[in-house]
């Protein structure tokens, strides 16, 4: 379930929601983060740019 209150407080674009929304479903299929700062959905940042 992801916390639609923390896309809120912290105001989070569409776009950004998307991408958390992407980055949960590949936890969901067993994939883990990658290296911090490459431009990965699975990067374990909190934002990142594409």
């Amino acid at each position: 379930m992801i916390n639609r209150a923390v896309f809120e407080k912290y105001r989070y674009s569409t776009d950004d929601q998307i991408h958390v929304a992407e980055h949960e479903l590949g936890h969901a299929l067993g994939v883990a983060h990658n290296k911090v700062n490459s431009k990965s959905i699975m990067n374990p940042a909190n934002t990142i740019n594409y």
